[in-house]
């Protein structure tokens, strides 16, 4: 229009390029166990997330309770099918955003020591909450959505690595509103990032 006015009312054409979305989204989501409950709504979710095309790259893995020096590609969490933690981290730039989709509830335990829930023949170098502590400096715009109802979180089973999560990942319910909070939470996230992790 303004090209228009200026060519004194003479029809000229300016071909604008489509504005492209340049958001890079990791999706982390915790599968089996008590998770068996949330699994329609967490299917909704990837679907939603995997049907989506406002994004410019989106990667998916999958853990169990909490993750350790591995994740796994698909959600049966096969040891088959795994992949290092730290690669992952070291191939994907801080400017992803991070989504994680669990109910945190597990024993204490499972954060603090070096085991692994899924498989207690593997032992990990590294304990859970090192890895989520790491992931929230690697990736600032990072963010936890638990299928549990909020008004609980306190008292529920689990409550006590809910709340070990908390501390460490802005946690939001898995919810119409908590997503659309948990989505402006990652728009507002700090955009710098650590450096790539040191083996």
């Amino acid at each position: 229009m303004e090209k228009t006015c200026d060519q004194g009312g003479r029809l000229e054409l300016v071909m604008e390029r489509p504005r492209k979305n340049q958001t890079k989204l990791l999706l982390l989501m915790d599968s089996g166990g008590s998770m068996w409950s949330y699994a329609e709504l967490c299917n909704r979710l990837f679907q939603a997330v995997d049907q989506s095309s406002h994004f410019k790259d989106l990667k998916v893995y999958y853990f169990h309770n909490c993750f350790y020096d591995y994740l796994f590609t698909t959600p049966s969490c096969s040891w088959r099918e795994k992949v290092s933690t730290e690669w992952v981290f070291n191939n994907l730039k801080p400017e992803y955003k991070v989504i994680l989709v669990g109910d945190g509830a597990m024993a204490p335990s499972e954060p603090l020591y070096r085991g692994g829930s899924l498989d207690y023949f593997h032992r990990n170098d590294k304990t859970g909450l090192y890895w989520l502590e790491t992931l929230k400096r690697r990736f600032p715009s990072s963010v936890w959505m638990n299928p549990i109802n909020e008004k609980v979180w306190d008292y529920t089973y689990g409550y006590q690595t809910i709340g070990l999560i908390r501390e460490t990942i802005p946690m939001f319910p898995l919810t119409v509103s908590g997503l659309e909070n948990g989505i402006k939470a990652l728009k507002k996230g700090n955009r710098r990032g650590i450096s790539p992790l040191k083996t």
